[in-house]
């Protein structure tokens, strides 16, 4: 009947209010203007494919964490290398060969969010490690984006390390 229609049209506007009612006394009360479903690995996953050049779909991968401190964070890339190296290893100690070229992104947004230069340094002491071990001298590249990184290219949302495996490395990014 007419009425009816009416009366629950009345109903759902009025759940529909006291809906935004809700979230606004939330806002209120913790000082938050918006309330934001994107997590900060799907951040950086948006931001990557719009701002790395050489972002590739078909061959990067994207693997978050939430560690906060430097052991914990040393643990997570070197685990994240092994699992990139479990893959059946040629005679010769080269890296795979579907390893070749790819990108790791390592979304890291609990660790060092407020400070790029120690985010730098940790990258820094991670390649030192590399290097020091058989079979990776300058097979890995490392690099890091921060939301405070000097170079504007790199300022992404929150703090992302990065793995590039490749037989020939150059110098950018």
């Amino acid at each position: 009947t007419p009425n009816d229609d009416d009366e629950e049209e009345e109903e759902e506007s009025e759940d529909d209010d006291d809906d935004d009612d809700f979230y606004a006394r939330i806002g209120m009360s913790m000082g938050i203007n918006e309330i934001s479903i994107v997590s900060p690995f799907q951040q950086a996953q948006v931001w990557v494919s719009e701002n790395d050049p050489r972002f590739d779909a078909s061959t990067s991968t994207f693997t978050e964490t939430d560690v906060e401190h430097v052991d914990a964070a040393y643990e997570f890339v070197f685990s994240n290398i092994a699992m990139h190296c479990t893959e059946n290893r040629p005679v010769d100690n080269d890296l795979p060969e579907s390893s070749a070229g790819s990108r790791s992104y390592l979304v890291m947004p609990n660790y060092l969010p407020s400070s790029a230069t120690s985010f730098e340094k940790f990258s820094g002491e991670v390649t030192k490690m590399l290097d020091a071990m058989p079979g990776f001298e300058g097979k890995v590249k490392v690099s890091t984006m921060h939301p405070e990184h000097v170079d504007s290219r790199k300022r992404s949302p929150v703090p992302i390390f990065v793995l590039k495996w490749s037989e020939d490395w150059d110098d950018e990014f």
